[in-house]
């Protein structure tokens, strides 16, 4: 069986040296990968992503924003209430387990 290209890096502690990969990021101690970066850390805060991606925490806020006012309007269009998503935002934000709309 073929090993992915981010296992054959974490089996051989290296960087990816391949970084026109789509998942390839300026970041050695994630051995310039996001698919290790993910499996080792887990969430990570938008100062962690903006560290990461080589922009400011602000610029990542505003990318939030941006993509969460899209994710809301997308989920109006199929019936479901602005109040009950922003309720399923907030549990994630604080750690809870039930993500369900219902």
């Amino acid at each position: 069986m073929k090993k992915k290209c981010f296992q054959m890096c974490v089996d051989n502690d290296v960087s990816c040296p391949v970084n026109d990969c789509r998942y390839w990021i300026n970041y050695e101690q994630d051995l310039n990968c996001a698919i290790v970066c993910a499996n080792h850390n887990g969430p990570l805060s938008l100062r962690e992503v903006a560290d990461r991606m080589g922009v400011s925490f602000v610029r990542v806020k505003q990318v939030q924003d941006i993509t969460v006012g899209k994710f809301v309007k997308r989920l109006a269009r199929e019936g479901v209430k602005e109040t009950d998503v922003m309720s399923v935002l907030g549990s994630l934000k604080s750690g809870d387990e039930d993500h369900s709309l219902a």
